[in-house]
């Protein structure tokens, strides 16, 4: 849905299932909080039942962080290499899949407060890896903690493709 110059939105017609809620903040802002007729959606899900209204509240901070850094293969710069930012929450809405560009650098702005672990790997990343991927692969990753409106700097080495399918 778009949003009118108030920020309202609405939706109509809505079937009666389980929704992920997926948006794309303004740049220098992270989707702080998601309630649902009122409550926390701390998974980012919504649940429609039949008939009826319902109310979605999307708030949004202004106080972002920043990441940012390099890949590295052995000494040279990895270009095009997928980077993953997974959030110490868990919390959906804050993971980030980047691309580093014919540098190696990446960067992450609009990203919330708190600690991250990056991992970078020379295939394209689609979708959520699994738990248990993120646990395997946790010796190869990066870890940093950034403030509301601060910023870190991670250097992190790519993880070969023999090592990704060793673990899959």
């Amino acid at each position: 849905a778009s949003t009118a110059d108030d920020g309202s939105f609405a939706m109509e017609e809505v079937a009666a299932e389980r929704f992920k809620v997926s948006c794309s903040p303004l740049d220098g802002t992270y989707l702080k909080t998601i309630r649902w007729n009122g409550q926390v959606s701390n998974d980012g899900t919504v649940e429609m039942t039949g008939g009826g209204s319902a109310t979605l509240e999307l708030e949004f901070a202004a106080t972002s962080a920043e990441i940012d850094g390099d890949v590295k293969s052995g000494d040279h710069a990895a270009p095009g290499a997928s980077v993953l930012l997974v959030p110490a929450s868990r919390r959906e809405s804050d993971f980030r899949f980047l691309m580093a560009d014919q540098n190696g650098h990446f960067a992450a702005k609009g990203v919330a407060p708190g600690g991250y672990t990056a991992l970078a790997v020379d295939t394209a990343i689609y979708g959520m890896p699994d738990a248990a991927l993120l646990k395997a692969l946790e010796k190869f990753s990066t870890f940093a903690t950034v403030d509301q409106n601060g910023q870190a700097t991670m250097s992190l080495k790519l993880i070969p493709e023999a090592e990704i399918e060793a673990v899959q």
